[in-house]
């Protein structure tokens, strides 16, 4: 079995407190999945908020897909998508800042116009003042 054939599922905006066997019973409806893994920090082993479930075959990844991508569970959207390298990239980017891809609400800035102030007078010139010796 190959897991680049369409079959690898990447899953983003998981809920932080979700084990690896509740993400595989998540997807246990659309076929037969072979593993299902969230993604842990090393030292810490908290949950990085996305996952990757592989099935047997590309038609039960496909009925996941459909089935599960932005749907709500609790606090947060899931994003399903094929696994494929450039996409997960793009999703874990875009969780990592803040967990479960929750972005901050854009804030409006007010900038205010300068005054106009006239301009100031310039300096008085300075005339050269030349000196005749005489002799």
């Amino acid at each position: 079995m190959q897991q680049n054939n369409g079959n690898n599922v990447y899953v983003a905006s998981l809920p932080l407190e979700m084990s690896d066997a509740e993400l595989m019973n998540l997807f246990a409806p659309f076929g037969i999945v072979m593993s299902a893994k969230i993604m842990r920090e090393h030292k810490t082993r908290q949950s990085k908020g996305y996952g990757f479930v592989l099935y047997r075959d590309r038609g039960s990844a496909e009925n996941a897909i459909r089935s599960l991508n932005n749907q709500v569970m609790g606090s947060t959207t899931l994003h399903v998508r094929h696994a494929h390298t450039s996409a997960s990239q793009d999703l874990t980017k875009l969780c990592r800042p803040l967990p479960q891809c929750q972005q901050p609400q854009p804030q409006r800035l007010h900038v205010q116009q300068p005054q106009h102030t006239p301009a100031a007078a310039p300096p008085p010139a300075h005339h050269a003042i030349t000196t005749h010796s005489l002799l």
